[in-house]
């Protein structure tokens, strides 16, 4: 007999007491394949076997299937031919029994428990009762059999009757759900051609059905006979006296563990979904993760949102070609030169969405004749300028030459004419006509996109207009995370607390951080008069921010931390003015700078870090430029009393006050000598070496010395000769020049696991951060003082061995990930080279390492070498003879002395060429 097979889509459940949304990605195929031992079913007393029904059949293999696997459950669920979830009810066709029947939906909540009964093809199933779960036995239908018909057409009340009445007990009740929906009219064909689709279809190949009379009742008015070729695939025809009715299939599924692949030719799987490139996949995890965030959400308006959902309306193709504008300049662009061939060869049709969603401009708003003639070729510019006698020459100073002729333009009695000259709406007609349809993003639109981007990764963010928008950056960083050149920890974001409180506060602090990138950008390429202007252009407007800031009863009262204060428009507005003065200093305006610093340092809520750095050029300004000595002492006095200045720049301001005081031209000031006592930190050891300098080094480059070989020379650092002269001559087997890498690498590793510790509120709010918020922004020490504690202890105690299993846990696990402070291949030698450093070091030492790295991450004057062997290790700091130790160094000194350990002061000499 040929075999009866069904389909079965299943999925396993999720956990219980979470609500798991069903998607069609997640379903694995199971097949189910009932042969004639299944239908045969042993009944009589002479063995002889008795036909049982199709339906029960089905059952009592599916309760078998989960008698083998019990990890998994039974749920029902109908979709269209796509997949789609629809109504609730099961379809089983059969060309046999030539029936078109809905069966209610059998859902199973708990895990099946099957009974070892099997009954007979003569005995009645259990009914369904809408009150009460139940179990499927093996082998049963969860369903009265004589009333299979009448359950197409009934009400749930009447289903409800039907069942009370038949049901022998509760106990393998299962729930109903709503009334199956009802089966649209079809023809035969139309039959045909769904059952072919279906996803959950029983086909019936040459097999007499024998089923028993009370199994299933039916009538003329329910069902019509259809007539056909008995091989082919079985015609059944629908239900004829129902009006108003819609199509419905079911599907079983079952989430496995490692989801099945359907095949090839099932039909009963889902249509896939397009393909997304990396670049649309990526903006959409963007904009995704800003909409579903409470906090962030309440930052854009109904407008904002009504932007990002005409984006959605566009088609994969549309929104495909807006990412890409998005990546690119803000200019405008000639849509006969977009040509994009992964997304489609013609783009007009998209190019016409974008317009109709608002996402894109238009020509019409090309007005602008810079804009135009900045599109235009080189040799098109050439052609106009030759209809309007402009001398040719590069593209910039032709553009200048047609803007100069449309301004000078005049009207017949030689009076200036108002608004665009006739010369000017000429040559932007030309233009145009020229260029043809062109197009550039919408202003709002964009800007609303780059807000997003904005706070999707907030503590990285950076701008940089020219080379592409706001959102580069964060779209560049998930492009790298998707192809695996950036591998990030892995930490909990808990991020309870919101830094804007409206959407005013954002707006500001996002036009403000792009005018501070703006001024910094212009000061960098040497630009000190365009940064300038930009500075006078915000000052008065960051200045009421920051009054209005320091001010506000409200704003204080948050108690914003350091690390988060930052993200705030008074902050940004801060750094602005702070990089003002450094411009102002630059123009000899010094009077205007110093009065800028004391503003600054009036406040004390924002930019911390940086008030050592304003104390130190407020008291170098009025000593200095202004022959102000008096002030600038009192200067230094009040910053040596400000808690937030760092050891650096305190020792340096004490030095700055002994001078003063001990300066012959200000005798009036050696009374306050008293004020200022002499500081006794510990000294190095110093030592000199030669090196022969290489002579054909241009100025302003960094030395470069000869190391002779045994069989040739060698070219290399200053800091390189004095390592080679180390591990020649003071038997030291391992050294390294990377100043504070060494000791931040060794911190890492040891303290990975409180860094990424959860539980901490707002240190990680991104998926794209090397490091905790408060690490470099102060408050690590505090918010993790008791685990921290506990790990300088254990530190102290852990042996050699204690100490390279922690190493080697951290360096085997998280290995190549991103964070702040550690370089992978800083170690040449690996795993081994860090541990035996480690190892030298011991324990109480590298305890004093991570508590002072824990309170203080500051890596700023460590000595540039480290040596060791497995006796000993030596820090140095190699100097040239017309360099001098700075503060930072000097207090690392006295460090690392207090450490234990040796550090020398290495002094090179070049011989054979000029001196350093």
């Amino acid at each position: 007999m040929a075999a009866i097979s069904t389909r079965l889509s299943l999925k396993l459940k999720q956990e219980r007491k979470r609500k798991y949304e069903e998607t069609t990605s997640n379903k694995a195929i199971v097949l189910i394949d009932l042969t004639e031992d299944d239908i045969n079913v042993p009944a009589s007393k002479d063995n002889l076997p008795v036909k049982a029904s199709i339906e029960n059949c089905i059952q009592a293999k599916i309760s078998r299937y989960f008698q083998q696997h019990p990890s998994q459950s039974l749920v029902a669920q109908e979709s269209n031919r796509q997949g789609d979830p629809i109504s609730r009810s099961i379809k089983v066709e059969s060309q046999d029994d030539i029936v078109g029947t809905v069966f209610k939906e059998n859902e199973l909540k708990d895990d099946c428990q099957a009974d070892n009964t099997m009954p007979d093809s003569h005995q009645s199933s259990p009914v369904v009762d809408s009150d009460h779960h139940a179990h499927l036995s093996d082998g049963q239908v969860s369903m009265q059999q004589q009333d299979v018909c009448n359950l197409s057409t009934s009400s749930e009340a009447g289903l409800r009757d039907i069942n009370n009445e038949t049901s022998p007990s509760k106990s393998n009740n299962i729930p109903l759900s709503s009334v199956a929906d009802e089966i649209p009219q079809q023809t035969n064909d139309q039959m045909v051609q769904h059952t072919n689709s279906s996803d959950c279809q029983l086909s019936v190949e040459d097999h007499p059905s024998e089923c028993s009379a009370n199994a299933m009742q039916t009538t003329s008015e329910d069902i019509s006979v259809a007539k056909g070729d008995p091989s082919s695939t079985p015609i059944v025809s629908p239900i004829q006296n129902k009006d108003h009715i819609h199509h419905q299939q079911s599907i079983t599924k079952v989430k496995e563990p490692n989801d099945a692949v359907p095949e090839e030719n099932d039909q009963s799987t889902t249509q896939k979904e397009p393909y997304l490139p990396y670049y649309l996949s990526n903006f959409n995890i963007i904009m995704q993760t800003v909409r579903n965030c409470p906090d962030d959400i309440l930052l854009f308006s109904d407008q904002d949102l009504m932007a990002v959902d005409n984006f959605y309306n566009l088609t994969v193709s549309a929104q495909k070609l807006y990412v890409r504008l998005y990546l690119r300049v803000y200019t405008w662009f000639q849509c006969s030169k977009l040509k994009y061939p992964d997304i489609r060869e013609d783009l007009s049709s998209d190019i016409e969405q974008l317009k109709q969603a608002g996402l894109v401009e238009d020509d019409n708003s090309l007005t602008d004749m810079q804009d135009i003639l900045n599109l235009l070729p080189g040799p098109d510019l050439k052609k106009i300028a030759k209809m309007y006698h402009v001398k040719a020459g590069s593209k910039n100073n032709i553009i200048d030459a047609i803007k100069k002729l449309g301004r000078q333009q005049r009207g017949v009695c030689k009076q200036k004419i108002e608004g665009e000259s006739g010369i000017t709406r000429s040559v932007i007609k030309r233009a145009k006509l020229i260029l043809g349809s062109c197009i550039r993003l919408h202003k709002h639109s964009r800007c609303v996109f780059n807000r997003m981007s904005l706070l999707f990764a907030l503590t990285s963010a950076t701008y940089d207009d020219d080379l592409a928008n706001g959102g580069h950056t964060q779209m560049a960083q998930l492009m790298m995370v998707n192809f695996g050149r950036l591998v990030y920890p892995e930490y909990e974001i808990y991020r309870p607390t919101p830094i804007f409180i409206c959407r005013e506060d954002f707006i500001i602090y996002d036009g403000k951080l792009q005018q501070y990138y703006d001024m910094n950008d212009a000061f960098a390429k040497g630009d000190v008069d365009g940064a300038l202007q930009l500075y006078h252009d915000v000052y008065d407007e960051c200045k009421s921010i920051v009054y209005n800031s320091i001010n506000d009863e409200n704003f204080i009262r948050r108690q914003l931390p350091s690390y988060l204060m930052q993200y705030t428009p008074g902050w940004v507005c801060t750094q602005i003015l702070s990089t003002g003065i450094g411009l102002l200093e630059k123009k000899r305006m010094y009077k205007e700078a110093s009065m800028e610093l004391q503003f600054l340092l009036q406040q004390n809520i924002f930019c911390h870090a940086r008030r050592g750095k304003w104390w130190d050029r407020l008291a170098l300004i009025l000593e200095q430029h202004l022959k102000q000595p008096k002030p600038s002492l009192d200067a230094v006095r009040e910053a040596l009393a400000d808690p937030c200045v760092g050891g650096g720049r305190k020792l340096a301001l004490q030095q700055r006050a002994i001078r003063l005081c001990n300066s012959p031209s200000n005798k009036k000031l050696h009374i306050y000598q008293q004020d200022f006592p002499q500081i006794n930190l510990k000294d190095a050891n110093h030592i000199t070496i030669t090196g022969r300098l290489y002579p054909a080094v241009a100025s302003g480059y960094k030395s470069v010395f000869i190391r002779p070989g045994e069989d040739c020379s060698f070219l290399c650092s200053v800091e390189e000769l004095a390592l080679y002269h180390y591990l020649d001559n003071e038997g030291f087997t391992d050294g390294l020049h990377a100043e504070g890498a060494t000791l931040s690498t060794l911190y890492t590793l040891l303290m990975w696991d409180i860094m990424f510790a959860p539980g901490v509120p707002d240190v990680f709010r991104h998926p794209f951060q090397g490091a905790p918020l408060d690490l470099m922004h102060g408050g690590f020490y505090d918010n993790r003082k008791d685990m921290i504690e506990e790990k300088l202890k254990l530190l102290r105690n852990a042996n050699d061995q204690d100490i390279e299993d922690m190493i080697e846990n951290t360096w085997s696990k998280h290995e190549g990930k991103l964070c702040v402070g550690i370089n992978w291949e800083r170690f040449p030698k690996g795993l081994p080279q860090v541990q035996s450093l480690a190892v030298c070091f011991g324990g109480k030492i590298l305890a004093d390492i991570c508590q002072r790295f824990s309170k203080s991450y500051s890596a700023g004057g460590l000595p540039d070498l480290i040596l060791w062997n497995k006796e000993s290790k030596k820090f140095a700091e190699v100097k040239g003879p017309n360099d001098r130790l700075s503060t930072k160094q000097i207090l690392w000194i006295d460090r690392i002395t207090n450490w234990g350990i040796d550090i020398d002061v290495c002094h090179v000499k070049a011989i054979g060429s000029k001196a350093l």
